[in-house]
């Protein structure tokens, strides 16, 4: 089989950032937000050997998107450092589906999703010698849901579940030699919910 495709696309994203440290105490923060807009036109053509497996999938997709976050970084003493930050992501995906196939046209479809979610991170660092470093984090991830239009001829599209990460990691960071040498060793664990894969499947008469 052979697919191919089309697309075109445009987008306007602005962000804006405050950032500062408090002159009494070693606190740095910064706050900030951005705006996204978002649209995309896209054209598939699925072509095989078996005449009734060829199709051709058109979709145009319109996203928005907006964030708000803050966070900080505070020496409390002279070698340990607190840095932490929270955020907030909201996004919205409206989809407009057609697929066009030898035998089988299904109806046009059209939908929309809104996914949000809070996130953030924690970490904590402590410094043996100015060029040395060991540190211990956290941080709960997310990625917005999606769109599949790749999908058979009788399944139209579908949309996947955001996924979400709980991230821990702890490492060390060194360097010597003025700056000529370094090293980093780090260990983490990652635990994914709904994480989004991409699967091919072939089935008989239709394209994969």
């Amino acid at each position: 089989f052979e697919s191919v495709g089309s697309d075109g696309a445009w987008q306007f994203f602005q962000e804006v950032e405050l950032a500062g440290e408090l002159e009494d105490t070693p606190l740095r923060w910064n706050v900030g937000g951005y705006y996204l807009m978002e649209n995309l036109s896209f054209e598939s053509k699925t072509i095989t050997r078996v005449l009734s497996a060829q199709a051709t999938r058109e979709y145009e997709q319109d996203t928005t998107s907006f964030a708000l976050y803050a966070g900080f970084g505070w020496d409390f003493l002279d070698d340990f450092t607190l840095e932490g930050g929270v955020r907030y992501q909201w996004n919205r995906a409206g989809l407009d589906f057609e697929l066009f196939a030898v035998g089988a046209v299904p109806p046009p479809f059209a939908g929309e999703e809104v996914w949000q979610a809070p996130t953030g991170g924690l970490a904590l660092k402590y410094r043996f010698t100015e060029d040395a470093t060991m540190y211990w984090k956290y941080t709960r991830g997310w990625k917005p849901g999606t769109w599949n239009t790749s999908t058979n001829v009788q399944r139209g599209a579908n949309a996947a579940d955001p996924v979400t990460i709980d991230a821990w990691e702890a490492g060390l960071r060194g360097r010597g030699f003025d700056g000529r040498f370094a090293m980093g060793a780090a260990a983490f664990y990652y635990r994914y919910v709904d994480y989004q894969v991409f699967v091919v499947l072939s089935e008989p008469g239709t394209a994969p």
